[in-house]
């Protein structure tokens, strides 16, 4: 039986495309160096992940899609101010961390992120993308000791909702957002807490999958 060739990867200008017909789609528009980024990150996610645990996602158009697109699913929902700084709790492979910061590279950026793999795989992103005001963090979020509180504070996926709420809280600014990144299953309880939540619906362009956002804010 005749093996079948692997499946021929896409030409730099097909992702290219990808990139901003995906952008496109979420109400976004890329520059020539925020492609240019996304593209060096893309190659360094499938080489890493050949040595370490990234993400199961591996194709160039299903990063795009399930990765770099759902992440930049916030500022096509709001915009942060310049400076604010943003905490991504379990950053893993950078998302949503990492595409919030490409578009918005005035943000201030911690990653926070336990395993020592990931957060040195993170370390070579913020060098090979040139992230000013991005740094890494190796702890949990239980254990984290913050001096100055965060403007945002995001997350995907994510097992116990009400736990993360509940020690997000003090590490915000009084007018600080908790968003979420959740399945189309996911629900967060309201009735009775001090926090009031703004849920946004989308679709992923290149798959349909439905996902949602909850926005929270405590004041």
């Amino acid at each position: 039986m005749t093996k079948k060739p692997p499946p021929q990867a896409p030409t730099r200008n097909q992702v290219r495309t990808w990139l901003v017909h995906g952008a496109r789609q979420m109400g976004l528009a890329l520059s020539e160096r925020q492609i240019e980024q996304f593209l060096i990150y893309l190659n360094l996610l499938i080489q890493w992940s050949a040595k370490i645990n990234l993400t199961t996602t591996l194709t160039h158009q299903s990063i795009v899609d399930l990765h770099f697109c759902d992440s930049l699913a916030l500022w096509s929902m709001t915009s942060p101010s310049s400076g604010n700084r943003l905490l991504d709790v379990g950053a893993g492979a950078g998302f949503p961390g990492v595409p919030l910061k490409i578009l918005e590279p005035a943000i201030q950026l911690t990653l926070l992120e336990p395993r020592r793999k990931r957060a040195a795989f993170l370390q070579v992103v913020i060098s090979m993308l040139d992230l000013p005001s991005t740094t890494v963090e190796v702890s949990r979020l239980s254990d984290l000791h913050v001096i100055r509180p965060y403007q945002w504070i995001v997350a995907r996926g994510i097992g116990n909702i009400g736990s993360l709420v509940e020690q997000a809280r003090p590490l915000l600014t009084p007018d600080g957002i908790l968003a979420l990144y959740l399945s189309h299953r996911q629900n967060i309880e309201t009735t009775g807490k001090p926090y009031h939540v703004r849920i946004h619906k989308y679709r992923l362009p290149f798959s349909a999958i439905d996902r949602q956002l909850a926005i929270i804010s405590f004041n």
